[in-house]
């Protein structure tokens, strides 16, 4: 993270990814928010009775819009622009502010894996075998494990941890290909689960004996689901711009698909 960003162009220097990444972030909780609050006010008003998905997907969609109140604090710090074109104290603040966000961010969609499979557990409970729904967990829970150890690594990754962001802190990194390897291999497995947690209900509701509006609206979950492995698959590929020396403004894609 260290190493310097090479000479910039008249025309990169003005070039500033901040405006696309704070409207993809603002677009994607605000869809977020409407769904959310259409699923609490049916519960609610409808079936007068919550149960832990929805405390769940809570949880989630309150750290969906810590991140992106982070991100957008990071942005006002210089994320999106040429490292280049800021100062030591910007890139230090855009830093900071970058990790801050990983935990919440990977909070934000490990976390709904837990509520799908609450979800599943409790509708499927006749039509499943017992050891499936504890394999359903077990699968989930190990994955949000292995999303939240990308954020301790990233943070454990210098010693001191502090020298990621503070320019004037002297210390030693691991190679930032570790980080990019093992991000590679959580996001992979998450885009497993996701893909398992569609697919897996998709078969079992599909033989069940229910109306067309539903199996619409069943056909619907498994394209977002299918969608939602895809895009955690895309993000593999740009996990390797977390090498690049001029990380402020490479980084905007990833963070943008994060969204």
């Amino acid at each position: 993270m260290a190493a310097a960003s090479p000479p910039l162009s008249l025309d990169e220097v003005g070039q500033n990814k901040g405006p696309v990444i704070v409207g993809a972030s603002v677009a994607a909780i605000s869809v977020a928010t409407i769904f959310v609050f259409a699923r609490l006010y049916v519960r609610a008003r409808i079936l007068c009775k919550f149960h832990l998905d929805d405390y769940l997907i809570v949880f989630s969609w309150l750290c969906a819009w810590a991140t992106v109140g982070i991100t957008i604090a990071a942005v006002d710090a210089g994320m999106g622009r040429h490292q280049a074109t800021l100062t030591p104290s910007q890139i230090s603040q855009v830093r900071l502010l970058t990790l801050c966000s990983f935990i919440p961010g990977l909070l934000s969609f490990g976390v709904p894996k837990l509520a799908v499979v609450a979800l599943l557990t409790r509708v499927l409970n006749l039509s499943a075998p017992r050891w499936h729904n504890i394999f359903l967990w077990v699968l989930t829970g190990l994955c949000n494990a292995v999303l939240c150890a990308a954020g301790i690594l990233a943070f454990a990754q210098c010693s001191p941890p502090r020298m990621q962001w503070d320019l004037g802190v002297k210390g030693q990194c691991l190679s930032p290909w570790i980080l990019i390897h093992y991000s590679m291999f959580s996001s992979g497995f998450s885009a497993f689960v996701d893909l398992y947690l569609t697919v897996y209900p998709g078969l079992v509701l599909s033989q069940l004996k229910i109306s067309r509006l539903n199996k619409t609206a069943l056909s619907f979950a498994l394209i977002m689901g299918i969608l939602g492995s895809a895009v955690a698959i895309y993000k593999c590929v740009r996990l390797s711009d977390l090498a690049n020396p001029d990380s402020t403004y490479a980084t905007g894609e990833l963070i943008i698909w994060t969204m």
